[in-house]
């Protein structure tokens, strides 16, 4: 688990093994702030270890997670609590690895321009 920290708040990202201990719990608690996003709206409750994180009830990670589908999360740490700041798939993942391989295959020899066609088209 890396954690870094700022002066409000830290946050900590979670990893490999760290995704299995993740837990869903049955909580879900509505949300107490008016702020457009958040009015009438409500929060599962995902357990770590013994702490507890807050997911928004719109978020992709509750079928993520449901599907096995988790790579990476980041929580946020308050003083309020935890909460899912953001989470990586594992299809993302792949994606990200598949196109840097694709880019890492090119070579300048793939590139290479043409600088007569350039300056004569010009």
């Amino acid at each position: 688990m890396e954690e870094t920290t700022g002066a409000v708040s830290s946050v900590k990202v979670l990893t490999g093994e760290e995704i299995l201990m993740i837990v869903r719990t049955v909580i879900s608690r509505a949300y107490k702030s008016e702020t457009e996003g958040f009015k009438d709206k409500s929060y599962q409750i995902y357990a770590y270890g013994p702490n507890a994180f807050a997911v928004h009830q719109d978020s992709k990670f509750h079928k993520d997670f449901a599907d096995g589908n988790i790579k990476t999360v980041m929580l946020t740490v308050t003083e309020d609590g935890w909460s899912l700041a953001n989470h990586v798939t594992w299809a993302q993942a792949i994606g990200v690895k598949r196109n840097q391989l694709m880019f890492d295959a090119i070579t300048v020899k793939d590139v290479k321009v043409d600088m007569a066609a350039l300056t004569s088209a010009v």
